[in-house]
């Protein structure tokens, strides 16, 4: 939820001044049919530098060239959990789908179903409160807070996965003659961004032919405090008495129960700085600093140069089905209005790594078959590249084993 707060403008900016600097609008938000792809590494050099705050700036990132790439495909969304969601699209960090909900100028984030614990279970998160990721039209000195909230309560006896995680929580943390046994498990999340676009001008990036991209760009840095809250439901003494709702990072004495350290939970601060350009759907580059707030830690990087423009929507008549989907050894792609040449398909593991490449030739509506016997479980990403570098589609599939 935004919270508008009043212009920062001083009065020493000139015509000539508000003139040169760049407005982002709605054409950066995301819409259905969308491919959206960026580079993202920890491995940063001195290019990434972040300045001091202020106008007409020139930031050269375009030595940085490393990165996995991340490929996601803008869906119209559809889901009964997700009501008042209109897009949808895979989010890495919360390793999972994210549901967002889009107006004329807002862009924000209402829920995800997604294992954001990191478990190897998937839970429908529904937002109280959306995250807010983007408010146009943004101009230099724009600011204003958001608000974001969430909670679930699970039982563990559902999912196998949290009972397991909670089990190795415990052991090894409580006494012997603690027999703590845990019932249910509720996740509380609040968070704060204050977002401010401190700085606008020129930010060039890597391409992927070689020629570094320059884009006009605000800058708007983002200070986010977020408070997760994770507490069980169970009892001790054999099922005797029971706990009521505790957080085992600080239990009740009544228990004698020792603090327990539980992954995710607690305060934390994580300040981004995100370079927005007019007319791209992805971020052009997102700095994420240390816990300093001086250092950067991650960068990740539109991927930018080809000879198609990413991000932006279009108008495709190739089509590739992907059949059976999940699959276990032999995957169809089934490839229709494509036009004759040369091609290339990819195979990438979610975070983007390349594990599979293969050059083929397409005459006609054809069906492609690729062995994936080999893969382990999981989901993955294809790519479908033309001849001139330009990425078709990029879609996920999901592969089992018997």
């Amino acid at each position: 939820m935004k919270i508008k707060l009043l212009p920062l403008l001083t009065l020493l900016l000139s015509i000539s001044f508000l003139q040169a600097q760049t407005t982002v609008t709605s054409s950066a938000i995301p819409s259905a049919g969308a491919t959206l792809e960026t580079k993202s590494t920890t491995t940063i050099g001195s290019a990434v530098v972040i300045t001091a705050p202020g106008p007409n700036q020139v930031w050269d990132f375009s030595s940085e060239t490393s990165g996995s790439l991340r490929s996601t495909v803008v869906q119209t969304a559809s889901s009964s959990v997700f009501t008042n969601a209109d897009i949808e699209f895979y989010n890495y960090a919360l390793n999972g789908q994210a549901f967002f909900n889009t107006t004329s100028n807002t862009y924000e984030m209402v829920g995800f179903s997604g294992d954001f614990l990191g478990i190897g279970t998937v839970f429908d998160i529904v937002f109280s409160d959306a995250e807010t990721f983007l408010e146009t039209p943004m101009n230099y000195q724009d600011n204003y807070m958001d608000n974001s909230a969430f909670g679930v309560q699970v039982k563990t006896s559902d999912y196998p996965s949290l009972d397991t995680f909670i089990i190795n929580i415990l052991s090894g943390a409580l006494p012997p003659n603690v027999d703590l046994v845990v019932d249910s498990v509720r996740v509380t999340f609040s968070g704060t961004a204050d977002h401010v676009v401190d700085a606008w001008g020129s930010l060039s990036i890597a391409g992927e032919n070689g020629t570094p991209q320059t884009y006009d760009v605000l800058r708007e840095k983002t200070i986010r405090i977020t408070d997760t809250k994770i507490e069980m439901l169970g009892s001790v003494f054999g099922g005797l008495v029971s706990t009521g709702w505790i957080d085992p990072t600080n239990p009740p004495p009544s228990l004698n129960i020792p603090a327990i350290s539980v992954p995710f939970a607690g305060v934390d601060t994580v300040v981004t700085y995100d370079f927005r350009a007019d007319g791209s759907m992805e971020t052009i580059a997102t700095v994420v600093m240390d816990s300093t707030g001086n250092n950067p830690q991650a960068y990740e990087y539109k991927r930018a140069g080809t000879t198609s423009t990413f991000g932006l929507p279009s108008v495709k008549n190739e089509k590739v089905r992907a059949y059976p989907n999940p699959v276990v050894d032999n995957l169809n792609l089934e490839l229709t209005g494509f036009k004759a040449g040369s091609y290339q398909l990819k195979i990438f593991n979610i975070i983007g790594v390349p594990l599979y490449t293969e050059n083929f030739e397409i005459r006609g509506k054809q069906t492609k078959q690729v062995d994936v016997s080999n893969f382990a479980k999981g989901t993955y990403l294809y790519s479908i590249i033309d001849n001139t570098g330009r990425t078709v589609t990029t879609k996920r599939v999901m592969i089992v084993k018997p």
